[in-house]
């Protein structure tokens, strides 16, 4: 007896957390990658950020997925993914593409039209930390206007309250609504150990100077004694004429 179709068990869809392809990437690339998922990660505490996770934005349609270098989600609680399915959770707010060479006609055309046609995503950080090109964008209806940089050659990222620029130091840099960096992990550890090292230095003075008052009182307080001593002995003196 024939099998009704509609009876029959609908097959599970799988969507892969990879396509089994390695991911090739320079030292450069990977550093900036995790430095820019540790400040956001610090920074939206309560959202979700990650990178190179595979994006599913098609139900039942494995093929149709996307892997950002680096994302955000407002509206999406933080915690650990396998992949990201936007019919599952919440919209993207932030997407970042550390672009080379290789994957640079990709990043400018094919994804970039997916990040503004179908995900919308407000703001879109293309990045050359090679040669040192930002270029920075925000979603219009359904396409990208290119940013300009403020006078302090920085990008405001109007849907965040962020800004964002290069930096010699750490190439790409993210400063709060009032201007002020977003440190990284390295840099809050290294102001950590010098303010530490100003509170030993200051605290080492402080004992230094206890020291030596206590030094002044003790030596005061003997030369008092001897005083006393000096006057009791001539009352003496006097005492026995």
């Amino acid at each position: 007896m024939k099998k009704n179709p509609t009876l029959q068990k609908k097959e599970e869809i799988v969507y892969p957390e990879s396509d089994g392809k390695p991911i090739a990437e320079t030292d450069l690339h990977r550093d900036l990658l995790l430095q820019s998922i540790e400040v956001f990660k610090r920074y939206f505490p309560d959202s979700y950020v990650s990178g190179n996770i595979f994006l599913y934005y098609e139900k039942d349609n494995p093929r149709r997925s996307i892997s950002p270098d680096v994302l955000l989600a407002l509206g999406e609680k933080p915690g650990r993914k396998r992949v990201y399915k936007t019919w599952e959770s919440a919209p993207l707010d932030l997407v970042i593409e550390l672009t080379s060479i290789s994957t640079k006609s990709e990043d400018y055309k094919s994804k970039k039209e997916i990040y503004s046609k179908i995900l919308k995503v407000p703001n879109y950080i293309i990045y050359d930390p090679e040669r040192l090109i930002l270029d920075v964008f925000m979603l219009k209806e359904d396409h990208y206007e290119q940013l300009e940089a403020d006078e302090r050659n920085l990008y405001y990222l109007a849907h965040l309250n962020i800004f964002v620029a290069q930096d010699d130091k750490v190439s790409l840099r993210f400063f709060d609504s009032y201007g002020k960096p977003v440190l990284t992990q390295e840099e809050r550890i290294e102001l950590e150990s010098q303010k530490a090292k100003e509170e030993f230095i200051r605290a080492e003075d402080e004992s230094k100077r206890a020291e030596k008052e206590s030094q002044q009182r003790i030596s005061a307080e003997k030369r008092i004694k001897e005083l006393e001593a000096l006057l009791n002995k001539r009352d003496t003196k006097d005492d026995l004429n």
